[in-house]
């Protein structure tokens, strides 16, 4: 059965896929925190990668500006063509320029794994990782122990699972 929406019907599905999305934000109660907590780590990963990227940028330059001036012309198109790399959308393209240029293949090819490589693994890993980290100790910090008076199982006959077992002939042969 196909259907066709209006433009309005598109806009109210995405709305609606916003306000879904934002649902997720109320049920991890740590999110915002360990984001907020998250933002001066990141801002140092960020500040290693442009330094990273400003390196590499100067590099390319120097070693791949007469051979492929497009890429590498100046600094900026260096720095843009890295942030392609970087972001693993066009890459290729960038690697086929080199390949048609002479002689240039293996350095390039040693070059743009080493960008790569530290760029779009190493740094997007260590986001990652800063991230997982501040949210478990967000968890952490919002998992408190709950008191007697708020226990809702208090008043409740709770029988131990031994218990049970030690009277049941079906669990004679299996441990719980």
């Amino acid at each position: 059965m196909n259907v066709i929406l209006s433009q309005q019907d598109k806009k109210i599905l995405s709305i609606f896929q916003v306000i879904r999305s934002v649902r997720v934000f109320a049920t991890l109660p740590g999110l915002i925190q360990a984001i907020l907590q998250s933002l001066p780590d990141m801002f140092s990963i960020f500040i290693c990668l442009c330094f990273f990227l400003l390196v590499f940028a100067m590099i390319g330059t120097t070693l791949f500006s007469d051979a492929v001036p497009s890429a590498f012309g100046n600094l900026l198109s260096a720095l843009n063509t890295l942030f392609v790399c970087i972001t693993q959308e066009g890459w290729s393209d960038v690697y086929r320029e080199f390949k048609s240029a002479e002689g240039l293949s293996y350095a390039a090819a040693v070059y743009f794994m080493i960008v790569i490589t530290g760029g779009a693994f190493i740094f997007v890993n260590l986001l990652i990782a800063v991230i997982a980290t501040n949210m478990d100790t967000a968890i952490e910090d919002n998992d408190e122990p709950m008191s007697e008076d708020k226990c809702l199982l208090k008043d409740r006959n709770i029988i131990h699972v031994d218990q049970v077992a030690a009277k049941t002939k079906m669990t004679m042969y299996q441990k719980p």
